[in-house]
């Protein structure tokens, strides 16, 4: 019995390495948060609210940034939107969003959307009331600037 286990033991072919690089698909705050089509792969492990929140605060201004363009009341709009979503209860989490790398873990998918709609907000009214506004300037309407944003 004993001589048909290792006989066995030696027939087998050695163990896989494993392969520990990202794919071409892994998710970062900043691929998620601009519509990429990405794989949450990072590993899960403990983390800390605070930084969590902090972490998806960053990605959040900088996609602000390119969003508002040079419009500072929408960048001040959409930061605004951002501190909210990176405070709220999807991104403020005990398990770590992304890893040392800045891969997200599938538990960032909740704080992903949280950003992202308020980014989102942003870049729909960079779109849209840049000409509404032009317009009713035009028409002498007495409709502030920001609120035409809005």
């Amino acid at each position: 019995m004993f001589l048909l286990a290792l006989l066995l033991a030696q027939a087998l072919p050695p163990p896989m390495p494993v392969d520990e690089e990202p794919s071409a698909l892994a998710c970062t705050f900043e691929a998620a948060l601009g519509g990429a089509r990405c794989l949450y792969e990072a590993a899960s492990a403990p983390g800390t609210p605070r930084a969590n929140s902090q972490a998806a605060a960053d990605a959040g201004l900088r996609a602000c940034l390119a969003e508002a363009g040079r419009d500072a009341g929408l960048r001040k709009e959409c930061e605004a939107a951002v501190a909210e979503a990176s405070l709220g209860a999807r991104c403020a989490l005990s398990a770590r969003l992304a890893d040392d790398r800045g891969l997200l873990t599938v538990e960032a998918r909740g704080c992903v959307e949280a950003v992202r709609e308020a980014v989102a907000r942003t870049s729909r009214a960079a779109a849209l009331s840049g000409d509404c506004c032009k317009c009713l300037g035009e028409s002498r309407c007495a409709v502030p600037a920001s609120q035409c944003r809005r």
